[in-house]
């Protein structure tokens, strides 16, 4: 599955979100451009198989950090002894419901149960919700939509920094690249795809067209360049292997555009672990 990438949103700040975006666009084109004729898996079918590894111990380590900061298990160090960070309030209800959520996400997963993930964000949910009564308010809302053609402003682009430009465009390819290399080969392992290298190379190729493409067409509409989101993992974990679940992300993200209200008041103690379980089982990988 892929997203908006929050990093992108980050490079950028010092000019009009629409410069931003339009270099985001460039970007797209040019991944899009070298992905084509194979070039870009062509250089990734030469990366050290120990750099593909780190990378996925590395994103599995990451990922599991932020489930915890999600949730408060960890936060900022305010003490004196030169610690970054430290154990958060533990007399907080909200940790020892996704504690609640960690053991019933891997009691479930033991036993095999289809849609173990699913059932477990839904059922802290309403347990949260119960407990909170912090019930959503609202429930459904009408997307806003930029103008697609807002981006490629003449003026805007005429005066558009060319060193600046460049190194953007060149900041948002290797973001790309390193990104979907690392995930596509972090949700392969989990498939058991390494060892088929002709699959791994198609795998990745499209993703990387479909990344490229879809940063275009994001640009277009306001949003940051487009990656392949490790979140999705817990699809692959679930037993995912056929693309099936690419086409359910698709249709859940469309629904999402207007079932954004009900979704954000999702509580975090019931999708951070979730996180959690998916970034050990990439630590494992």
């Amino acid at each position: 599955g892929m997203m908006p990438g929050i990093l992108g949103n980050a490079y950028v700040p010092e000019h009009p979100y629409l410069a931003g975006l339009f270099m985001a666009f460039l970007s797209g084109a040019v991944v899009f451009v070298l992905t084509l004729p194979g070039f870009v898996t062509w250089i990734v079918g030469f990366l050290p198989h120990f750099l593909k590894i780190a990378t996925i111990v590395g994103m599995g380590l990451f990922l599991a950090f932020v489930g915890m900061v999600d949730v408060g298990l960890v936060v900022p160090a305010t003490g004196d002894g030169g610690s970054i960070l430290e154990l958060g309030d533990l007399t907080s209800w909200i940790i020892w419901l996704s504690l609640l959520n960690c053991v019933l996400i891997a009691t479930l997963e033991y036993f095999k149960i289809t849609g173990s993930l699913l059932m477990c964000i839904a059922i802290v949910s309403i347990l949260y919700f119960v407990i909170s009564q912090a019930w959503p308010t609202q429930i459904v809302s009408v997307p806003a939509l930029q103008d697609p053609f807002l981006i490629f402003n003449v003026d805007m682009i005429a005066h558009l920094p060319l060193q600046t430009t460049i190194e953007s465009i060149i900041s948002f390819v290797l973001i790309a690249f390193l990104d979907v290399s690392g995930v596509t080969y972090a949700i392969a392992s989990i498939c058991g795809l390494i060892g088929h290298q002709e699959t791994l190379a198609a795998f990745q190729k499209s993703a990387f067209i479909g990344t490229s493409i879809g940063t275009m067409v994001a640009a277009m509409f306001g949003c940051s360049p487009i990656i392949v989101c490790i979140e999705t993992s817990s699809g692959a974990a679930a037993g995912a292997r056929t693309g099936l679940s690419a086409v359910m992300i698709a249709i859940y993200f469309f629904l999402a555009m207007f079932l954004g209200p009900v979704i954000g008041d999702v509580p975090a103690a019931a999708t951070s672990p979730v996180l959690v379980f998916i970034g050990t089982l990439m630590m494992g990988e």
